[in-house]
């Protein structure tokens, strides 16, 4: 691709790098567009406005205060004061319980280094370390240790303490318990380099510094802005070579805390947040450089006190000692991150360095296929290299079939799209581009990425939180920053896809008024007329939908504050919870049944791995008292129905636990008017010892009925004698991958339990409206949980969300129902109704079948509703066994459903089945359940047309095989995974078989992992085996009794 390259564009020499005309992203066209629309809209000039008084503010600081703001490698850097404990040292937890990571003020004017506590008011360190930094500083403003005047390491604050007391030289204050208070590392990181808020001034100055003073040049001309950015990445520069994380976090016990994810590896900070201060500095370079050019006597003069410098060495320096460092540092990992991120960063480092044969190889190096390499290193403990920046990879290998890479959490995945988005767009700056082999827009998987997030929408305001995904039951836009419309704008003009839009007016409602967020929209008229006219149109996700690559079946009602319920069965690596089959109910505008959310800290805390992330604390079944499996691919849906009445999901993965060969579970919906339904939920395993459903409500009180429980007087579920998150076998306070996650029991309090038998208890949450989104509507929500199968023990606990999510609730109540036995069998029978005010159920049972105790296979359940409906449904894992109860109701197949009024059938439904009778009067009847045959053909190739040709069996289908759109079809795949597609179209083709078009590629990835020289390998292959289960329903008149 080099090659092709320089035949495309011409090559230029080494001379020619420096000079050229910088300015590439921000070119006189970008410019233009943004200043225009400064000058036409309200909008643009109070984004203007904020940039530029930001701006102002600091070029008050003084242009000494930003020659000696960059720190060296001499001075470490951490993310949090302590190393263990992330509060304070004088109020302890209390800060982050009310302040999240959020808790510490960063005293930057005039560069005090110092930190307070938003709670306790105590400030950080006691000593003058400012007067301890400038007393090191050498001819050229840089810190050096060995000048510092050690006079000014003792405490001066506090003269009621001995004069080490908080004292730090720049290495942290370890306290008596050991515990190490890195304060000035602190500062030094969210002070001065960078912290995560990139749009605001009270911290992280070099990089917000950057970017407001460069932002201000573009949108005001003025050449002050870019004459401070300018020296203040010259700064940058000289020093950015030597900076090296590596120092600090291989030192036992991780004394500084870093986003290195475990690597060891970042620059001025952990690799994880360096790939976003890389992309800044970038980017504000390539704002601001042009200047060099055009105002050359203006930047000297600029320069002279601090440095005699040419312009032309300004830009030397800066391309050698920071352009230059972005791909030598995501070469051997010391920048990196989430898929995409490091990505970014090279690719704005290029555009900056405009065209030439050195930025060319830096692009060809980003889509090319290559490996990480790791050696161990006495001293450094992991050396990386990279051989490629893998984006065609990526796509192909690590982004599924539904447009989500290869993380559980929709927050996570949303870095994916952002960074792979922002990639194509900062290419698309660089010439010859678009069209190209290099224009991710082009890519199938990257329009399918953009079309991701609006079909996991639910009720307009919620997506699924799987993993480590936002606060406990909290609504989420996902998409709230005004530079990501420019993201989901995008994606609409890639695709055309109007779901996009319609996703678009949802984050951002303000902009079919004509009010946008970023600057660099070309016709803000025309985009806001277009966002009226799909405002207008129905609602975003008002069907059913089954995400099988990624896992995660949608059941929903049309209506808004309707009942809908989602089943995550996705992989559970990746920012994942060990939380297969769990499920979230949305309705009323609450989540009722919400899934904990992201941990306190994405780090090697036990309550992460032991609680928030462990399978008890979801709504799910544990086995043997332990933690599933991680598993890193989609479970095998067997069933799928978006009928009016009954919407239903059937999923199975036996493979989450290595006891069990059956680990499956079926949930309906069952509407019972509008906007009201309840759910029947059946979870087989099989396998193991014990069996424990788990099931949490949301914020609330709960009424427990159907058995008796007994107080325990103190400790937790574990035991009397255990504290709450205590766990006897750690010996450390950081997670044991060797002892594992246990059974998380420790971290269940408040314990009420029985340890009697029971077939039938009864719970009644009263729900909180915690984040307040029943504002404005009438009447009192609750949720009732009805538990039909026997179960040994019974506990009712509290466990608790994450403490320092500010509004998260302080605990939720947990049910547990466990079951014992050898090589054990469990069928858990629920039924879930989320009401206001006055429930739609009056009683709940089992039937059972006649000659048939095992109700494993097959289960019947009756709902008898209070206007005196009665509805029954049918499911079995045996699709031939004949099933018969005692009032004269008679199925075969997989699912089935009737409802009764009395004795009239009002509705009745059922998939992959023969028949319902009614005393042997056929209510429904199919002679072809499912459709089975043979794959004959498949698209091979990366397209955004993606078919698969079959061969059927059953010849009575060739006249309907119209009725076959938006079934699914199940194939038998030999990959990893699943391979289930829904089928949009058919038509027939030669010999007679049939062309099925599908949303999803039938790629798995590359054949040898990295090369796709080798070509790909399939989710199935030709000849697989296949079956299309049909559905048959209508409304009856039919009335016959019941015995």
């Amino acid at each position: 691709m080099y090659n092709k390259f320089m035949a495309m564009y011409g090559s230029h020499t080494g001379s020619e790098v420096f000079f050229m005309v910088r300015g590439n992203y921000f070119n006189p066209k970008t410019v233009g567009c943004i200043r225009n629309n400064i000058e036409r809209y309200d909008w643009g000039k109070a984004i203007a406005k904020e940039a530029i008084d930001k701006a102002n503010i600091l070029v008050g600081y003084g242009k000494s205060y930003w020659w000696t703001l960059p720190t060296p490698n001499d001075l470490a850097r951490s993310a949090t004061p302590g190393h263990i404990n992330s509060g304070c040292p004088v109020c302890g937890d209390e800060n982050f319980l009310k302040h999240s990571n959020r808790g510490w003020i960063n005293h930057i004017v005039g560069n005090q280094w110092k930190v307070q506590c938003k709670n306790c008011n105590n400030i950080f360190p006691s000593n003058d370390f400012k007067s301890y930094y400038q007393s090191g500083l050498d001819q050229r403003g840089i810190f050096q240790r060995n000048l510092a005047d050690p006079a000014y390491l003792v405490n001066t604050m506090y003269p009621d303490k001995d004069p080490n007391y908080f004292v730090d030289d720049g290495y942290g204050y370890v306290d008596e318990t050991g515990n190490r208070w890195s304060f000035i590392a602190y500062y030094n990181h969210y002070g001065l380099w960078a912290n995560w808020d990139d749009d605001g001034i009270d911290g992280g100055l070099i990089l917000s510094g950057a970017k407001k003073l460069s932002e201000a040049y573009v949108y005001a001309g003025d050449i002050i802005y870019a004459q401070y950015c300018l020296l203040l990445l010259y700064k940058v520069a000289l020093i950015y070579p030597e900076m090296d994380l590596n120092v600090y976090m291989r030192l036992p016990g991780r004394p500084y805390r870093n986003t290195d994810g475990f690597s060891l590896q970042g620059k001025a900070t952990g690799r994880i947040c360096e790939s976003i201060l890389a992309r800044n500095l970038c980017m504000a370079a390539d704002a601001v450089m042009p200047v060099l050019r055009t105002h050359k006597e203006a930047v000297e003069s600029f320069f002279k006190e601090f440095a005699l410098v040419s312009t032309q060495e300004i830009e030397e320096t800066i391309v050698d000692g920071f352009l230059r460092q972005v791909f030598i540092g995501v070469q051997n990992g010391s920048i990196g991150g989430n898929e995409g991120m490091y990505q970014s960063a090279l690719a704005i480092a290029a555009v900056c360095m405009g065209e030439c044969e050195e930025s060319k190889k830096w692009l060809d190096w980003l889509f090319a296929d290559g490996e990480l390499v790791v050696t161990r290193d006495p001293v450094r403990v992991r050396i990386e290299h990279k051989t490629g920046g893998n984006l065609f990879s990526i796509l192909h290998n690590k982004v599924n079939g539904d447009g989500f890479g290869n993380e559980c959490s929709p927050t996570y995945n949303r870095i994916w799209l952002v960074e792979l988005s922002r990639i194509a767009d900062i290419l698309s700056k660089y010439p010859g581009m678009e069209g190209s082999e290099y224009d991710l827009n082009e890519h199938p998987k990257m329009k399918k990425m953009y079309r991701s997030y609006p079909a996991i929408i639910m009720d307009q305001d919620y997506i699924p939180k799987n993993g480590d995904t936002g606060k406990t039951g909290n609504p989420m836009k996902v998409f709230t920053e005004g530079f990501a419309q420019k993201i989901l704008l995008n994606g609409y003009k890639a695709t055309g896809d109007k779901s996009i839009l319609k996703y678009y007016n949802i984050c951002y409602p303000e902009s079919k008024s004509g009010q946008f967020g970023f600057l660099e929209l070309e016709d803000p008229q025309g985009t806001a007329d277009l966002l009226q006219r799909v405002y207008y149109e129905e609602l975003l996700n008002d069907k059913s939908h089954n995400q099988t690559d990624y896992g995660d079946a949608f059941l929903r009602q049309s209506v808004p504050a309707g009942c809908n319920i989602h089943m995550y069965y996705g992989r559970t690596k990746g920012h994942g919870h060990m939380d297969k089959m769990n499920f979230e109910i949305i309705a009323n505008k609450l989540n009722c049944t919400p899934d904990l959310g992201y941990p306190e800290h994405a780090e090697q805390f036990p309550k992460r791995y032991e609680w928030t992330s462990h399978t008890i604390s979801h709504n799910t079944v544990t086995v043997n008292e332990s933690a599933q499996n991680q598993t890193e691919c989609a479970g095998n849906p067997l069933g799928f129905e978006d009928d009016e009445i009954v919407k239903y999901i059937e999923v199975d993965d036996p493979s989450v636990y290595d006891q069990t060969d059956v680990y499956h579970r079926a949930v309906c919906m069952i509407e019972t008017s509008s906007g009201k339904a309840y759910f029947v939920d059946l979870f087989r395993v099989s396998g193991g010892d014990t069996h424990e459903i788990s099931f949490h409500g949301g914020e609330g009180t709960v009424d427990i009925n159907g058995v008796d429980l007994v107080s325990q007087s103190k400790g937790t579920l574990q035991g009397e004698d255990v504290a709450f998150g205590e766990r006897k076998e750690r010996k450390s306070v950081m997670f044991d991958y060797a002892l594992g996650r246990g059974n998380g029991y420790h971290y269940l309090y408040d314990v009420q339990k029985s340890e009697n038998t029971v077939d039938h208890t009864e719970l009644t949450y009263r729900l909180t409206d915690t984040w307040s989104q029943r504002v404005g509507l009438k009447g009192q929500p609750y949720l009732k949980a009805i538990f039909l199968t026997e179960t040994h023990r019974t506990v009712i606990a509290k466990g608790e969300p994450p403490v320092n999510k500010i509004g998260n609730p302080p605990y939720l109540y947990y049910y547990l129902g466990k079951r014992k036995g050898s090589n054990l069998k469990s069928n858990f029978v629920s039924v879930y109704e989320p009401y206001i005010d006055q429930s739609d159920i009056q009683s709940v049972e089992k039937v059972p079948f006649l000659g048939m105790e095992d109700e494993f296979v097959a289960v019947c359940v009756k709902v008898l509703l209070t206007d005196g409906t009665t509805d029954y449904l049918f499911h079995s894992t045996d699709d031939n066994m004949k099933l018969r109860t005692s009032n004269g109701l008679a199925f075969k197949g997989r699912l089935g459903f009737v409802r009764f009024k009395g004795d009239k059938v009002l509705h009745a439904f059922m998939s992959n089945a023969v028949h319902i009778k009614v005393n042997q009067h056929v209510i429904l009847n199919s002679k072809t359940p499912c459709i089975k045959g043979q794959v004959t053909d498949l698209q091979r190739l990366s397209d955004p047309m993606n078919f698969i040709e079959l061969q059927l069996n059953e010849d009575n289908m060739q006249k309907s095989v119209e009725s076959l759109k938006g079934k699914y079809i199940y194939i038998d795949g030999d990959q990893p995974g699943n391979a289930c597609f829904e089928i949009r179209d058919i038509k027939p083709v030669a010999n007679g078989s049939f062309r099925i078009m599908i949303d999803e590629t039938p790629i798995r990835g590359y054949k040898n992992g990295i090369n796709r020289k080798d070509g790909f390998i399939y989710r199935f292959n030709e000849g697989a085996a296949f079956s299309i289960p049909l559905s048959n329903s209508f409304d009856s008149t039919f009335e016959g009794s019941l015995t």
